[in-house]
């Protein structure tokens, strides 16, 4: 996935990253083309088990109520906590957590 991946349109005016809006974005660009296309022969190890990878709607209702927590354990504890729909993030946040992974 390339940096324009995600539009500029979950950034609001004042540089913060509005969650909801990156939560639905995420859902519909990432989710899908992980679903439909990069991890389509991989769902199984991708996904946290116990989900149906079979339908991508079962994905985005985990990824409703747990977050990055839909993906495998070992995805998923890179994380430190569940993002929230009213949370909102600075471009600057991000570009300082990039370089610790």
């Amino acid at each position: 996935m390339g940096p324009y991946f995600l539009s500029k349109k979950i950034v609001s005016e004042s540089g913060e990253i509005v969650a909801k809006r990156f939560i639905d974005t995420f859902k519909s660009k990432v989710l899908m083309y992980l679903f439909d296309d990069a991890a389509k022969q991989k769902r199984p190890s991708l996904f946290a088990e116990g989900i149906d990878v079979f339908k991508y709607s079962s994905i985005c209702e985990v990824f409703d109520l747990k977050g990055v927590f839909v993906f495998c354990s070992e995805i998923s504890n890179r994380f430190n906590d569940i993002p929230t729909q009213t949370e909102t993030t600075t471009e600057t946040d991000i570009d300082a957590t990039e370089g610790e992974n």
